[in-house]
């Protein structure tokens, strides 16, 4: 499995029935076939 998510502090990430939203916006994941799950939404650290 590869986890990444590129993206600003401060920005919004959130997987929501099977789709990835950054900033509440659905982005294309073409390597994603299918997720089974949620996660988030989660605020980017300044840090990360």
């Amino acid at each position: 499995m590869i986890k990444r998510v590129v993206d600003l502090p401060g920005d919004v990430v959130q997987i929501r029935d099977g789709e990835t939203l950054i900033k509440g916006k659905i982005i294309a994941e073409p390597c994603i076939k299918e997720a089974t799950y949620n996660y988030g939404p989660v605020t980017v650290s300044q840090r990360h």
